[in-house]
């Protein structure tokens, strides 16, 4: 078969990759050739780009020895080692109780499944729920809940979930390169807007209270109304287990520490988003390079 012709996007992509002197990210390169970021990334191993640019030595191709593995033997199986296997489905391993008797109708495979179910019933015993049960439909958090915030470096951020205030701040943020990266640099300055509120709102509070309910679940005796078989309405009494308040425990805490958590938060956000602006500027870069380089060809093929 003819071999396969060397791709032109290959050498652009180095091209373009030595240009940035190496710190061009890969996923630009390919957005710019139009390529998938996978096979740019073929492309660097394969042709070994740093090595070219000198900032590590080439790979030394060294042929693997292929290890001969010698003929295993069978090993027969004696008469004393068949006695040892135990019958599948026997009741053995369960101290005191009997296998099942022979003229039992019963399978092997039922008489495990058996053996299974009551094992966990002797572990467990009744506290396990019963398959399919819904005790905790309605009781969750609701959905987009602020409740595991704390300073919220790592807050997720809907747009159809913004305040009036963050989104003046999400169209009013500032971007100037390729809008690739538009939709990062915005919700980093949304999230930054919502650090340095929960920074004011620590510092005009001064304390916080933390309080924690103490609780313990006991048996009471409550009256029910049911119906008996000729329907009419009787009262009867029933156990039901319920959770009962013990006591509240208050810890006074000072915000200086959250504060300053919240500090380092914002600093951390800003300087991811200044990170972001500065890819965004090695991608337009490599940008000009290549638009650059392809009118020197053009005015060459004239």
């Amino acid at each position: 078969m003819p071999k396969a012709e060397r791709s032109e996007a290959r050498d652009k992509a180095f091209e373009i990759w030595r240009v940035g002197k190496g710190k061009m990210p890969l996923v630009g390169i390919a957005e710019l050739l139009g390529v998938p970021a996978v096979k740019v990334r073929k492309w660097k191993y394969e042709d070994e780009w740093e090595a070219k640019i000198g900032k590590r030595p080439a790979k030394r191709t060294s042929q693997k020895k292929k290890k001969t593995r010698s003929p295993t033997k069978k090993k027969s199986v004696t008469k004393k080692a068949e006695k040892k296997f135990a019958i599948l489905g026997n009741k053995n391993f369960f101290e005191g109780e009997k296998s099942p008797p022979k003229n039992s109708t019963t399978t092997a495979k039922e008489q495990t499944k058996n053996c299974t179910s009551d094992k966990k019933t002797k572990e467990h015993g009744n506290k396990t729920a019963q398959l399919g049960n819904k005790n905790a439909v309605g009781h969750g958090a609701p959905k987009r809940n602020r409740n595991a915030v704390k300073t919220g470096e790592y807050q997720t951020v809907y747009q159809d979930a913004l305040t009036d205030e963050e989104r003046a701040v999400y169209e009013s943020a500032q971007t100037d390169i390729m809008a690739a990266l538009d939709e990062e640099i915005r919700i980093q300055a949304v999230r930054k807007f919502r650090m340095e509120k929960l920074y004011r709102e620590m510092a005009e509070r001064k304390e916080d209270f933390d309080v924690t309910d103490i609780y313990e679940y006991k048996e009471q005796d409550t009256v029910v109304s049911v119906s008996d078989e000729m329907g009419e309405p009787q009262e009867a009494v029933v156990k039901k287990r319920q959770k009962i308040p013990v006591k509240r425990v208050e810890n006074r805490k000072t915000m200086d520490d959250k504060m300053l958590a919240a500090t380092q938060a914002a600093v951390r956000v800003d300087r991811q988003r200044l990170s972001t602006i500065v890819e965004k500027a090695k991608l337009e870069q490599g940008k000009k390079a290549l638009e650059l380089k392809e009118r020197k060809l053009n005015a060459e093929d004239w």
